[in-house]
């Protein structure tokens, strides 16, 4: 979830342009939905509840590029019920600040480690993707995570046809692995590794 538009050291390159040199023009881009302080950069800023965009979105698509879009909003806070709708209300504020179509797939990251309730996760669906704020559907929920927390997930919340964005991190990223992680995964998922 790097950001694109970023310049690399040594280089006149932006990360993007980097990566299109070196490994093919991406089909896509994952990056976080808003920025969290000390944690990570995002697509959008929010000040007191007004998102705007960061232009790496623009960016992205100047070049072609579509953005996968990866909510990351206090991944240590997902215990209750209101906890999820208040993290859904957030992710919807920040995807209509960059003009997201709706129906489109936001992917809650759920951290290898982090205990998530079948309460906030409920509640979190049931606000992005039924229209809390509104009479209107807005975005479909997809899981991020790693395959070794699948299962975890699939305790507190079915995950069965569900788009999964899995991470994997191997080291050497110059060979796709051979192995089947496919047990881990709910019957009827679509799903994108990272690798």
């Amino acid at each position: 979830a790097a950001r694109a538009n970023v310049g690399l050291t040594n280089s006149s390159l932006k990360l993007y342009d980097h990566i299109k040199q070196n490994m093919g023009t991406p089909t896509f881009w994952g990056r976080y939905l808003t920025t969290q302080s000390g944690t990570s950069f995002g697509l959008t800023n929010e000040n007191n509840g007004i998102f705007t965009s960061t232009g790496e979105a623009s960016y992205l698509h100047e070049k072609g590029c579509s953005v996968l879009l990866i909510d990351n909003r206090e991944t240590g806070k997902r215990s209750s019920a209101t906890d999820g709708e208040s993290h859904a209300k957030k992710a919807i504020l920040a995807a209509q600040a960059l003009g997201v179509p709706y129906g489109t797939t936001i992917f809650l990251d759920i951290e290898y480690g982090v205990t998530t309730k079948a309460a906030y996760m409920n509640a979190y669906r049931q606000t992005l993707e039924n229209g809390r704020l509104c009479s209107c559907p807005y975005y479909m929920l997809g899981i991020y995570t790693s395959s070794g927390w699948v299962s975890h997930i699939n305790s507190a919340f079915s995950c069965a046809n569900r788009p999964m964005y899995i991470a994997e991190y191997r080291g050497d990223t110059s060979t796709f692995p051979s192995w089947d992680e496919s047990p881990n995964i709910s019957s009827g998922n679509e799903v994108i590794w990272q690798h």
